[in-house]
């Protein structure tokens, strides 16, 4: 598939893709100073891609992609700079395809800022020709070379001379490597599919395929490409050309080395890595609902081997789950086990703290809390290599132990295959029966035996270990403690755990800070005057929170950005029934009420569209009756001349129907004129319609002052 800012080469020239049109491809030649962007028929483009006269190559401006430049630096402004004098040239889909309107802008521009015209074009081509990033304007200072590194090549051939040929021969550039290295990784790595010999004559045809007009004898030596594979692929001098298929790295690189030689005491190195357990879950809530397969993160040293960090719930794995799990790796492992209703003594899990060194995978461990760590606790942060697994053997075994643990047990949902489930076999998902607190139990539970009864029969003893020392994590840890150098560090955990909790933004309301739909109070915030009602104070719109995913009882707020000092919000009165709940759990419950008013919601409307025609018929029948009567005939005065006069009419007439619909005995006989109480034997049927009408004068105000 073609993407924009793909490099391809056709007859010997490097084209970068700009921009797809309609009906053509803008593209542009990255190595002519005098380029243009070009419009070329994508039915055309798509020929020279089956035929293969168009080939992919090699961004050779990749490493734009990586700066990362100091505010300071001299780069960094002249950067800023050169992308504000054309950044409405860049952003004009006309400049692309149409000179005269390119032209005529850039002069528009040349006149407006003062810049010349050779500047403009000049910067314009850089952007296109490197990849359409503002890091392409960085300016190119050359550095000097170094001892080991590649040389700049120039008109006179470089190396060794020939000696049975008379034509000098041709230096080996960029683009001569770039087909080196198509045919090396295509024929010999990863898998060795021809000789050397073989693969050096399909570079020979590829090579005069694309470069038809240079001659049989200026084509690259087999001693040039032998020397290119040789030091690229083979040698372990160069390191920075070792063959960069991580596949084959992972199972053809020779094991020189352990693990544990680089650690030289507890706490040196962590490696933290996840899985997806081999089971299913059901809801706590409701036990017939498959909640799925949950993950596990464990952080493990490296020394002993003991399993100092953990994670088990339904979040997929990603930054903030890999930092809940360090989270667990410093804090006091009595507490810990106590809130799962383990009960453990000190020694049992005698780790807490921050190691020297954290080894994760790749992207999984950045952001602001890791700069903290490493910053503010100068924890060195190692990321293992894209599909190399075995940079991370260490905790790869400690999951495999640990899930052997209840894998063995049947009709638990545990996962079974896929084989047996295409055939026709039970689905093992319908078996799941443990909830996720229960799961978690297991889990430490087993983490527990590990850290102190597992023998590891293959670990790597150093020569000053004794042999009554057995290789179990716990008696290792205490063992380093006392003869090597312990590398955990004391923090204030309070700080540390509120600093590498994830983040989220906050709303504030006149109730209160408001977090996913949940409600807090803050004594500060109070202070502040930012939940008053009706007043002129201002406030902010959003405030940064950091919230522990395991509770919602209490949210962080941090008040000052460029600070680690916070205020601790605590739930209100009007979010009181998510009290001592998770996240997550939270989250279910606001899925659940949401789904319920939905499904009244619906039930609503029909009533509504029930009462709506049940109005109709009777306005219907009204106007139906009016005209009947020929109400409509009357004048609007004579309709509207005894407005008042009717009202008490129709007040008559109602005390008339309620007195004949009371019963007789109700009826209180009233003698006008008299003090005397009627005996409850005398009745009369007085009329009491006649009365005055006593309940305007209840409620008019009292003229007399």
């Amino acid at each position: 598939m073609q993407l924009i800012n793909s490099v391809y080469i056709l007859n010997s020239t490097q084209y970068r893709i700009l921009k797809f049109l309609p009906q053509y491809t803008v593209w542009i030649a990255i190595d002519n100073k005098n380029a243009f962007p070009e419009l070329i028929l994508s039915e055309e483009l798509k020929a020279h891609l089956n035929d293969q006269s168009l080939l992919p190559v090699q961004d050779p401006y990749e490493y734009l992609k990586r700066l990362n430049l100091s505010k300071d630096s001299i780069q960094f402004k002249k950067r800023d700079e050169n992308f504000l004098l054309i950044q409405d040239l860049i952003n004009d889909e006309q400049i692309l395809v149409n000179a005269k309107i390119r032209t005529a802008k850039i002069k528009t521009i040349h006149l407006e800022k003062k810049v010349s015209i050779n500047k403009i074009l000049r910067l314009l081509r850089r952007y296109w020709q490197r990849g359409q990033t503002i890091n392409t304007l960085v300016p190119d200072y050359e550095n000097s070379g170094g001892k080991g590194q590649k040389r700049a090549i120039g008109d006179k051939k470089i190396g060794r001379p020939r000696i049975y040929e008379s034509n000098e021969g041709k230096n080996v550039t960029e683009q001569v490597e770039l087909y080196f290295k198509k045919v090396i990784e295509e024929y010999l790595v990863p898998v060795k599919k021809q000789s050397i010999n073989e693969t050096y004559l399909r570079f020979r045809n590829l090579f005069s395929k694309h470069f038809h007009q240079v001659q049989a004898a200026d084509i690259p030596t087999y001693a040039q490409f032998y020397y290119f594979y040789n030091t690229r692929y083979r040698s372990n001098n160069n390191s920075k050309h070792i063959l960069t298929n991580q596949k084959t790295l992972k199972d053809h690189k020779p094991l020189t080395s352990t693990a544990t030689k680089h650690a030289n005491g507890p706490g040196t190195r962590y490696e933290i890595d996840s899985t997806v357990a081999d089971i299913y879950l059901v809801s706590s809530r409701d036990p017939s609902q498959i909640i799925g397969r949950p993950t596990v993160y464990i952080a493990i040293d490296v020394f002993s081997r003991m399993i100092t960090g953990l994670y088990v719930g339904m979040e997929n794995s990603s930054f903030n789950t890999a930092i809940q799990c360090l989270s667990v790796a410093i804090q006091d492992k009595v507490t810990f086990c106590q809130s799962y209703g383990l009960q453990i003594q000190a020694e049992d899990w005698p780790i807490y703290g921050l190691p020297s060194a954290i080894l994760a995978d790749r992207g999984e461990l950045i952001g602001y809390q890791i700069e903290l760590l490493e910053k503010n606790f100068s924890v060195r942060i190692e990321n293992a290599p894209p599909y190399r697994s075995d940079a991370k053997g260490i905790v790869e075994r400690a999951f495999g132990i640990i899930q052997s643990r209840f894998k063995s047990y049947d009709n638990i949902g545990v996962v079974s295959g896929f084989k047996e489930k295409k055939k026709g076999g039970h689905d093992y998902r319908l078996e799941a029966c443990l909830t996720l607190e229960e799961f978690r139990k297991i889990i430490l539970s087993c983490v527990l035996l590990r850290n102190n009864f597992d023998v590891l029969t293959k670990y790597d003893r150093s020569a000053d270990m004794p042999t009554d020392l057995p290789s179990i994590p716990l008696k290792l840890w205490q063992w380093g403690l006392q003869h090597r150098t312990g590398m955990l560090r004391q923090v204030d955990n309070k700080s540390l755990y509120v600093g590498l909790l994830p983040r989220i933004d906050a709303s504030l309301s006149d109730k209160g800070l408001k977090v996913k739909g949940l409600v807090y109070q803050c004594l500060e915030m109070h202070q502040q005057g930012w939940f008053i009602r009706n007043t002129t104070k201002s406030r902010p719109k959003k405030l940064r929170i950091g919230f522990d995913p395991y509770s919602v009882n209490t949210i962080y707020v941090f008040f000052d950005e460029n600070k680690l000092e916070y205020w601790e919000a605590h739930l209100s009165d009007f979010s009181r029934q998510y009290q001592h709940l998770t996240w997550w759990e939270a989250e279910q419950i606001q899925k659940a009420i949401k789904t319920v008013e939905k499904q009244h919601t619906q039930l609503k409307s029909v009533a509504i569209s029930e009462l709506q025609d049940f109005t109709d018929n009777i306005i219907k029948s009204a106007q139906s009756r009016q005209a009947q009567a020929g109400v409509y005939q009357l004048s609007n005065a004579q309709r509207t001349r005894n407005i008042r006069q009717n009202k008490q009419e129709a007040m008559q007439m109602e005390r008339a129907e309620h007195l004949q619909n009371r019963p007789a005995h109700s009826i209180r006989t009233i003698y006008p004129n008299q003090d005397t109480q009627t005996s409850p034997s005398q009745t009369s049927n007085l009329d009491l319609t006649s009365q005055p009408d006593l309940m305007r004068q209840l409620f008019e105000e009292d003229d007399e002052e």
